[in-house]
């Protein structure tokens, strides 16, 4: 998996996307995306982790969300989100899986505007209150698309895992390179 950041991504997310700029290429612009996800991590500060022992062992849940993505891991991320999305993830307790997608992407990363796309997050494994996942899809820019893949871990929180958060790291190969480039992320998102 990529180097992936050790920030809480409780604390981290509501810094990353209070980020001006931005594009719009859809529906939900940048701002309303990154508006609707600084309200969510601010509900969702005061949540404790889950204890292991609160968590549930049985049932499935879904839970929906925002993440912003940047590609500068200095300590200035405030200034470094230029990309969010809307993230569904659903765990089944009872087998201690999660899987899901990011989706609705809207800005842009080192200049291309992302137009489309979507990552899949796949071999979610539950372990305790905590979860680490795959990362693979594909983003889609007016002159460019590219291979995006990598890694999460994330924690529950609140009672009985009422919500989650994540951290991401991830690898972006664009179409007829032979290089990739490193994104990072952070994901908030409660049950639906």
């Amino acid at each position: 998996m990529s180097t992936i950041l050790r920030l809480s991504a409780a604390a981290l997310l509501p810094l990353a996307l209070a980020a001006c700029g931005g594009a719009s290429t859809g529906d939900a612009s940048f701002e309303t995306l990154k508006d609707e996800g600084f309200a969510l991590a601010e509900r969702l500060e005061g949540l404790e982790r889950t204890a292991a022992s609160d968590m549930p062992t049985r049932g499935k849940a879904q839970f929906v969300g925002k993440a912003g993505f940047y590609t500068d891991d200095s300590s200035d991320i405030e200034d470094a989100v230029t990309l969010v999305s809307n993230v569904a993830l659903n765990a089944d307790f009872g087998a201690r899986t999660i899987e899901g997608e990011m989706t609705g992407f809207e800005g842009d990363i080192e200049g291309s505007v992302i137009e489309g796309g979507r990552i899949a997050v796949t071999n979610g494994r539950i372990s305790g209150n905590e979860f680490d996942a795959d990362l693979n899809g594909r983003l889609q820019a007016a002159d460019a698309a590219g291979d995006v893949t990598g890694g999460m871990n994330g924690t529950f929180r609140g009672a009985q895992a009422q919500a989650l958060e994540a951290e991401m790291g991830m690898s972006i190969r664009p179409d007829g390179m032979d290089h990739d480039f490193s994104v990072f992320g952070a994901l908030v998102a409660e049950r639906d």
